[in-house]
């Protein structure tokens, strides 16, 4: 990728505000492709047209824009990038991936980016040194021997005679599985800050590409790109390959003088699946689920939409507890909920006849509950602490803190 214009960084964190000079590009390109499919991800509010200054603020999203003038804006989450890299591995790997003790890239300040990179550079040296995974793949092509199937419609409908249209199945390196890993590394080489990482990975891209197809990897196709126990050794250089492919967008086209990007992580989606793990791990002898595609039954009739709250509890007898989950700036005072944040647990209990709850991350002791007037249903309040905790036994630390609370509040009966 062709450098021209240096980078000038802009570090701030989730709701910060920042005030920025942005040109016309720079904001088409945050107007139609940061903010494009998912909402506003990045706000922008002018502050001085004339001197085209604007302020710019994260929602909720974190990670790394490169805007086409040049100016590259790292958004960092307010509990730390090694804590972040925590909570992706605890709910996205069955096995700890972060054993990563005296690299240097993991230090204070480092970039997520980098971590990413690195974590994918490690795994993917692995896949290397054991070999790229071969698979039996299916060929079509004219031949003058026949090998596998002869097409028939195919060598009917041919002026050939001469050639044969033929379907055989060959073992071959060029198979999906490399293809994401040369896709994910395709990305990161170009957005990482570290010049050794970028390098590395470069190397890497080159053997693998030496074996595969380049082909674009959708979003739609990375579910169906699994391993299996042949291709096992593959399975954390593939779930950071999907989380990598999943939440980057990359102008190969040029806005202006400098290739755009972005690179953005929900933390609203992030806390939510962290939550409905620890919960479900916390309680398990209750099943702790995200409700299916179509929610729960409403209270209005008609029901003009749909109730979708984020966690369900269930027992023996059925459900027991319905939750909805609040990543959302901590105020002053440990104050983070709203009066529609608690009318819309409310909902949620009266739809489900069930006790509610609320899970927010603040370091507030003030978690009573609150009763539903003129109902016997009850909406719980459960801050957890993401901050606070130490880097070393983090996550072990904020399930001990849930538990704690859980169990104190008598969440749950019995």
């Amino acid at each position: 990728m062709n450098e021209a214009v240096q980078a000038e960084n802009f570090v701030f964190s989730e709701y910060q505000d920042r005030s920025i000079n942005l040109t016309n590009e720079d904001f088409q390109f945050i107007k139609n492709k940061v903010n494009n499919r998912t909402g506003e991800r990045v706000e922008v509010k002018p502050l001085s047209i004339e001197d085209n200054n604007f302020i710019i603020r994260s929602k909720g999203y974190v990670g790394v824009v490169k805007l086409p003038s040049g100016k590259r804006l790292q958004i960092k989450p307010k509990i730390g990038n090694l804590k972040l890299l925590k909570i992706l591995n605890y709910y996205s790997f069955e096995e700890e991936i972060l054993d990563i003790d005296g690299e240097t890239i993991f230090k204070e300040g480092a970039e997520f980016l980098d971590m990413l990179g690195w974590l994918l550079q490690r795994e993917v040296k692995t896949i290397l040194n054991r070999g790229l995974h071969k698979t039996y793949v299916k060929r079509e092509e004219k031949s003058k021997y026949i090998k596998g199937k002869i097409d028939i419609e195919k060598q009917i409908n041919s002026p050939l005679k001469n050639k044969f249209f033929i379907e055989y199945e060959d073992i071959s390196k060029d198979n999906r599985l490399n293809k994401l890993i040369f896709r994910a590394l395709d990305i990161l080489k170009k957005i990482v800050g570290n010049r050794d990482l970028k390098k590395e990975m470069s190397l890497q891209g080159k053997k693998v590409r030496k074996e595969v197809d380049v082909e674009k990897i959708s979003l739609g196709n990375l579910k169906n790109i699994e391993t299996d126990p042949l291709s096992a050794y593959y399975d954390r250089a593939v779930r950071i390959s999907k989380l990598v492919i999943r939440n980057v967008y990359y102008e190969s086209l040029k806005y202006g003088k400098a290739p755009a990007y972005c690179f953005l992580l929900d933390m609203n989606e992030i806390f939510e699946k962290f939550v409905r793990k620890l919960i479900g791990e916390i309680l398990p002898d209750r099943t702790v689920r995200k409700p299916r595609r179509g929610g729960v039954d409403n209270i209005i009739s008609p029901p003009d939409f749909q109730i979708v709250p984020d966690i369900l509890i269930e027992g023996e007898e059925g459900l027991e507890y319905v939750g909805d989950v609040k990543y959302k700036k901590e105020k002053r005072g440990g104050k983070s909920l709203t009066s529609s944040d608690y009318y819309q647990a409310i909902s949620y209990g009266l739809a489900t006849d069930c006790d509610g709850f609320l899970v927010y991350p603040s370091r507030s002791d003030e978690w009573q509950p609150y009763e539903v007037e003129n109902s016997e249903r009850t909406i719980h309040r459960l801050p957890i602490d993401i901050s606070g905790a130490g880097e070393e036994s983090y996550i072990d630390d904020v399930k001990e803190e849930c538990e704690e609370k859980i169990r104190h509040l008598k969440l749950l009966r019995g």
